[in-house]
């Protein structure tokens, strides 16, 4: 077994294992902000970049809907 690692710190140590309740219930509003923007745009970027490999695909098949951007 691995002695636990002793770190010097400022602060008080919260948990040594925390639960991932534990650590929600830690978060602030600004890390619920963030965690709901990178959930949201995870997906968002898939979607446009499907859109953007779709289109340089099709290139030579291009309408005038379609624009192309380097």
């Amino acid at each position: 077994m691995t002695p636990q690692k002793v770190v010097s710190t400022p602060y008080k140590l919260i948990d040594a294992d925390p639960h991932a309740f534990r650590v929600v219930s830690y978060m602030r509003p600004s890390d619920y902000a963030v965690w709901g923007g990178a959930t949201a745009a995870a997906p968002a970027t898939m979607y446009l970049w499907g859109e953007h490999l779709e289109i340089t695909r099709n290139a030579d098949r291009l309408t005038d809907r379609h624009v192309i951007l380097y």
